[in-house]
């Protein structure tokens, strides 16, 4: 019977050697490799050829298992990646999937389900579990009302004149009323009224909240000068 192999990429000594215990007890699991940083993990990853890659969401800095996804499956396409953290974050479980994840698991559960992930996973009937499920369709929900909010605010924004995007544009960097009428040589009643022209066209209660709506949404990113 061939054995399913496992690699593992962890900056934590300790889970490599959990691993190898805990895969001792199965006939049909092996680790064939390991590594404990990112800079190494895919080429070694590639010597060993592995059925399934037990990959450590934070290693060097947060995200960075999480960044390793594509580029192991560029080199491995046919390998199949499982998250295997102590972090159950929504952000991290979602990224994870969209880079080519297909499950994701945290040190803390019991060995046997461990285990259970792993045949699951190699034998192609790994099921999403409700919890996890639950997080990647609460943050599906927060994308799409994002990305309304998003379309939403485009379309009111075409309707400002040049001036008055750029005064939206200079309360976005933090300058007052006052240091934007003397960059303009105008009075500081001339801006106010500007600035009310704006919330009108925006159909916004007050600056403060239109602008921290547009940074939330990182609108003003796609008017960076290059």
């Amino acid at each position: 019977m061939d054995k399913i192999k496992v690699f593992i990429c962890d900056d934590d000594k300790f889970w490599h050697d959990f691993l190898k215990k805990l895969v001792k007890n199965y006939d049909d699991i092996d680790i064939v490799g390991s590594a404990s940083t990112t800079i190494n993990c895919t080429e070694a990853a590639v010597e060993c050829s592995p059925d399934i890659i037990l990959l450590d969401v934070q290693m060097e800095d947060s995200n960075s298992g999480v960044d390793l996804i594509p580029k192991i499956l560029d080199k491995l396409p046919n390998v199949k990646i499982i998250m295997f953290t102590s972090y159950d974050f929504d952000e991290y479980i979602f990224d994870s999937f969209c880079n080519g994840a297909v499950d994701y698991i945290v040190k803390t559960m019991p060995t046997e389900d461990i285990v259970k992930a792993i045949r699951s996973v190699y034998n192609n009937c790994a099921s999403v579990k409700t919890e996890i499920a639950n997080k990647l369709a609460q943050r599906a929900k927060k994308i799409q009302a994002e990305k309304r909010s998003f379309l939403y605010l485009i379309d009111k924004l075409i309707k400002l004149t040049p001036t008055e995007f750029e005064l939206l544009k200079s309360l976005n960097n933090g300058l007052t009323y006052k240091e934007i009428a003397n960059e303009r040589i105008v009075e500081v009643e001339a801006v106010r009224m500007m600035a009310s022209r704006i919330l009108k066209k925006m159909d916004a209660k007050n600056m403060e909240q239109l602008i921290t709506e547009m940074s939330s949404l990182d609108v003003f990113a796609l008017f960076k000068e290059k």
